[in-house]
């Protein structure tokens, strides 16, 4: 069975390591998919109890979700949290600790599991997103995905996700909207609801480029961004609009500290380029 593809009983991933070694591999696609119908099931109980209940997402915290055993290991449903589109519990099997998001509303319902498999390739930066699943109540989907638990946060790592995320957005066109305290953990974004990509028009040797000073940015090397980035204007100017481009596209406010200084230089060496030089949006989108 392939990871991370759409299979043909509507769900999107694969078993979590640890639940597979439960089951071992054989049969594993009817054990996924009576995990599937039994993490739909919580989902649909969820959505029913919201209903009935006519809540707010404040008050969510107040619904009694139960789960059987999964695998024959005991299941618990743990409230964590909600925002204003999904809400989210800990679901542990056996000792085994996971995320289980279910979205609340309609409105990108799917857009998990459609940025699940761009955010499983970041692993360094996403956390890890295992399975999920859309189904319809009354005409309208919605989704349920499950992710590794992580449990707790700091100032500290949540400014080495946002340094991570700045690097990733110019060598990898990532994007994420929704940059706050409450959706990082352990340094990796937790919430894909705001990831997203554009991918940078650039061939393999100019993104060569671009990781070599996104190097000296991370590891502090001033002098040697400073050398590269005169080299980068005379021999591929193009790659220093792209990065003038990609630097200026990203919130000021956003840009970590310590790479200010890094985008003022750049911005410094577009200036000296050669007048005409064709337009910064030629080489972004």
């Amino acid at each position: 069975m392939k990871k991370f593809t759409y299979l043909d009983h509507g769900h999107r991933g694969a078993l979590p390591p640890a639940l597979r070694d439960m089951v071992g591999y054989t049969d594993l696609t009817r054990h996924t998919r009576e995990f599937v119908d039994v993490m739909t099931g919580v989902a649909r109980d969820f959505h029913a109890a919201v209903k009935a209940n006519v809540m707010t997402w404040q008050d969510i915290g107040q619904i009694s979700l139960n789960v059987p055993p999964i695998f024959g290991r005991k299941a618990t449903l743990t409230y964590v949290g909600s925002g204003s589109i999904a809400s989210v519990y800990k679901l542990v099997i056996g000792r085994a600790a996971y995320a289980l998001k279910i979205n609340r509303m309609t409105r990108g319902a799917g857009s998990d599991l459609e940025v699940m498999d761009l955010g499983n390739r970041m692993h360094h930066l996403v956390r890890r997103t295992h399975i999920g699943a859309t189904f319809d109540i009354r005409g309208r989907s919605y989704s349920w995905v499950l992710s590794d638990f992580m449990a707790t946060t700091t100032v500290n790592s949540f400014h080495v996700a946002r340094e991570k995320l700045y690097c990733a957005h110019l060598v990898h066109g990532l994007w994420y909207t929704d940059l706050t305290l409450d959706n990082i953990k352990g340094g990796r974004i937790i919430d894909l609801g705001g990831l997203d990509r554009d991918r940078p028009e650039l061939n393999r040797h100019d993104l060569d480029w671009v990781k070599r000073l996104v190097y000296f940015m991370r590891t502090g090397d001033r002098a040697s961004f400073a050398r590269w980035l005169d080299r980068t204007a005379d021999e591929v100017p193009h790659v220093l609009m792209y990065l003038y481009a990609a630097m200026g596209s990203y919130a000021a406010t956003a840009t970590p500290g310590r790479f200010v200084a890094y985008r003022d230089m750049v911005n410094q060496a577009c200036r000296r380029l050669p007048p005409g030089f064709p337009v910064f949006a030629d080489y972004c989108r």
